[in-house]
């Protein structure tokens, strides 16, 4: 899947955590070609879903047109709510099928098969 994604669009991991685990992780999974970029939030100094961390992510990024970016993640509130947080269109992959009614996802998904008929 990922193998797909990548030769279409540069994919970005925003994570919090801490860096050398993160990036440990990129490379045991042999992930780091994939990937343009991880945003750490031991790094940046901030953590999802803080406005501030998504704000300097979207800048390392080259302040790219915000309808030319999807934010695709698991956890309702530090990826949909911080995503939305900055206007920009989140994807909620809702493997569990939770219910939420306060944090609104742009799109929801329940199995990552479903994204490409997103993007």
């Amino acid at each position: 899947r990922l193998l797909n994604l990548y030769k279409k669009y540069k994919i970005y991991i925003a994570s919090n955590g801490f860096a050398a685990v993160q990036r440990n992780r990129l490379k045991i999974g042999n992930f780091e070609k994939y990937v343009t970029d991880l945003f750490v939030s031991e790094e940046i100094g901030h953590q999802k879903p803080s406005k501030e961390f998504f704000e300097i992510c979207l800048e390392r990024m080259g302040d790219p047109e915000k309808e030319n970016v999807i934010l695709i993640g698991d956890n309702i509130h530090a990826d949909v709510f911080g995503g939305n947080s900055v206007g920009i269109d989140t994807v909620w992959f809702n493997r569990n099928k939770d219910k939420t009614e306060k944090i609104i996802p742009t799109y929801t998904v329940f199995s990552l098969e479903e994204i490409k008929n997103i993007l």
